[in-house]
């Protein structure tokens, strides 16, 4: 389940680097609802699964995936390191809401979805200046509403998936 989720996790990355590349802001739609919140997502999983070097772990893969997309598309640079470095500050963010949130006894959906709307909000205003050079109010609501609520969709998707595993005896993540 762990290289799964990894796996996946870099590809979804790379999809929406170069998605953005592609296509500008227009590509934030696609990239705001169904790919970054299944990376939020996919992190919070993983934060449960690593217990050691969990914030190394997490920043090698933001960094693989990042240049990852830049080779496949050099015009994906200023995207990759934009991406790169939102990913960064918003992820340390999740990371520390995450683990808060297991120290008050929150639920994985609880956890989950309050790290995702803190890290969505964080990404969504970091990333647009440093790959568009701008600033946009709306455009940052926007992407966090979008990214939440994409993320409360796969947060739901992912936990389900994880309680039939688990009641079939199968190694996954336990339910914290």
């Amino acid at each position: 389940m762990t290289y799964a989720l990894v796996a996946s996790y870099l590809l979804v990355i790379v999809a929406a680097n170069l998605l953005i590349a592609e296509f500008g802001p227009a590509g934030l739609l696609i990239t705001g609802v169904l790919l970054i919140p299944f990376d939020l997502v996919a992190r919070d999983l993983l934060h449960e699964r690593w217990r050691r070097f969990r914030f190394v772990k997490m920043l090698f893969l933001v960094a693989c995936g990042s240049l990852i997309a830049y080779l496949t598309n050099e015009g994906a640079k200023q995207v990759a390191i934009a991406s790169a470095s939102a990913f960064f500050v918003a992820g340390s963010a999740d990371t520390a809401i995450y683990q808060l949130g297991s120290m008050a006894g929150l639920s994985r959906l609880q956890k989950i979805n309050l790290s995702n709307f803190i890290s969505a909000l964080i990404d969504s205003s970091i990333f647009q200046v440093l790959a568009f050079g701008t600033t946009s109010y709306e455009l940052a609501i926007s992407q966090t509403l979008l990214k939440t609520s994409g993320g409360f969709v796969w947060s739901l998707l992912f936990v389900w998936l994880l309680n039939k595993l688990s009641a079939r005896g199968e190694k996954c993540l336990r339910h914290k």
